[in-house]
C-alpha cells in the first residue's frame, strides 16, 4: 500500500514538472493501456524477478539500488538524458524493488507498476 501510494502521488505530480516524451507512433486507448500493462510485466520479471534476486544475495541495500540503478540506465531509451525524469524512474525503481523485498512476492510490484503505467499513460 506504501509502495502504491508513493508510486500514485508521483505519477500525478511528475507531469507538471517532466515532460514525457510521446511515441512516433500513435496508440489508441487499449493498445497503450495494453502496452502499459505488458510493459510493467516484463520489466518486473526481468528487473525484480532477475536483477534485484541476483544483487540481493550481495545485500539488501545492493539489491534494491542497483536493481533500480540499472532499471534507470534501462529508461534510458525513453527520457533520454532528461535528470528529472531519470531521477523519478531512480525513485520508482526504489519504490518497486522495497516492495518485492518486502512482500517477498514478485506480483505486488507487478501490480504497483501496472497501475503506475496506467496512471501516466491515461489508460487507468
Amino acid at each position: 500500500i506504501i509502495g502504491l501510494a508513493a508510486l500514485t502521488v508521483a505519477s500525478l505530480v511528475a507531469p507538471v514538472f517532466v515532460k514525457v516524451p510521446t511515441f512516433a507512433v500513435t496508440l489508441s486507448g487499449f493498445q497503450a493501456s495494453l502496452y502499459s500493462v505488458l510493459m510493467a510485466i516484463a520489466e518486473e520479471q526481468f528487473f525484480r524477478g532477475f536483477v534485484a534476486n541476483f544483487l540481493l544475495e550481495k545485500g539488501v541495500f545492493i539489491g534494491i539500488l542497483g536493481s533500480a540503478a540499472i532499471f534507470t540506465v534501462y529508461h534510458f531509451a525513453v527520457y533520454g538524458t532528461s535528470t528529472q525524469a531519470l531521477m523519478f524512474v531512480l525513485a520508482g525503481g526504489i519504490i518497486l524493488a522495497w516492495v518485492g523485498v518486502q512482500s517477498r512476492r514478485l506480483s505486488v510490484p507487478t501490480a504497483v507498476h501496472i497501475i503506475n503505467n496506467l496512471l501516466v499513460t491515461g489508460g487507468g
